[in-house]
């Protein structure tokens, strides 16, 4: 691109208020792309909701003078189906969900601090939990052990009171045995 190229590029991209990409800060997937599928992805990244031929032309695409709406929507459609495109998404999408992160603190800072906020008990805790100050929780689990034979004696009496067979609430593979003198059932898997 020569440098006239660069300057349109620029002007446009500032016109449109694409963020000028940083390459400092560029992951491999950006890195793997050119620049003006670099834009692209900022402009993605910043305009989900755009056609992406407007993105296209918004990335430097389709700068001759009378490129067809046609032409520009074909280019969007290359880019946006473009796997290395897509994976440079990805990467610049999980930055900004963590910057947006620090608003989301900055937010839950300005209502712990109001004092005349309804919210402002729920983002205190919210903001201890986040700082590693969770609420205290406590389960109590209770262990029975219980003699196997009474166990089966209790499914045996069931089974006759709902007028099925034994082996539908044991199982078919109970084998009947005793251990230590007393009746056990033995699983045969």
């Amino acid at each position: 691109m020569s440098e006239n190229g660069h300057e349109r590029l620029n002007r446009e991209h500032h016109e449109m208020n694409v963020e000028a990409p940083d390459e400092a800060s560029f992951g491999p997937a950006m890195q793997a792309l050119n620049e003006r599928q670099r834009l692209f992805v900022r402009a993605m990244v910043q305009f989900p909701a755009a056609k992406a031929a407007k993105l296209a032309r918004m990335a430097g695409y389709g700068v001759v003078e009378g490129s067809s709406t046609r032409v520009m929507d074909q280019i969007g459609y290359r880019l946006v189906h473009d796997d290395k495109v897509l994976a440079a998404v990805h990467e610049e999408t999980e930055k900004a969900i963590r910057r947006g992160g620090l608003v989301g603190i900055a937010g839950m800072i300005e209502i712990a601090t109001d004092k005349n906020s309804p919210e402002r008990l729920r983002a205190c805790i919210a903001l201890a939990d986040r700082a590693g100050f969770p609420a205290k929780t406590e389960h109590k689990v209770v262990v029975e052990h219980t003699d196997d034979s009474r166990m089966l004696a209790f499914a045996e009496r069931l089974a006759g009171e709902l007028g099925i067979g034994r082996e539908k609430l044991l199982g078919p593979n109970v084998i009947e045995g005793k251990v230590n003198g007393k009746p056990a059932t033995i699983d045969a898997e």
